[in-house]
């Protein structure tokens, strides 16, 4: 038996949206990443999941693998971000965006 992934945001609200930017998504039940190269390993040719999307779409996903995210100081004379190395992601590049569960 397989858990449901979900993840709520609309297509039409994320036009904005850079590709590596992150939205945090309460209803999501996973960290999911569209942007392949921001992960630190990726097997593309994984086994696929189903995620069922807020409009009712089903888009499928690959790997759960690790994300390096990075991360601006409020300091702005800092000028290195901090790395953050997120495990489990689920790469699912039909998504468009990039999202973070709360």
């Amino acid at each position: 038996m397989r858990a449901r992934i979900t993840a709520k945001i609309a297509r039409q609200e994320v036009e904005d949206i850079q590709s590596d930017n992150w939205i945090l998504d309460s209803a999501a039940t996973h960290f999911f990443c569209a942007d392949e190269a921001q992960f630190e390993t990726l097997d593309v040719d994984a086994a696929e999941e189903e995620i069922s999307m807020a409009n009712g779409d089903i888009v499928k996903s690959a790997e759960h693998e690790t994300v390096r995210l990075l991360v601006n100081n409020k300091d702005q004379s800092k000028q290195t971000p901090h790395k953050l190395l997120l495990h489990e992601i689920v790469y699912a590049p039909a998504l468009e965006v990039n999202l973070l569960s709360t």
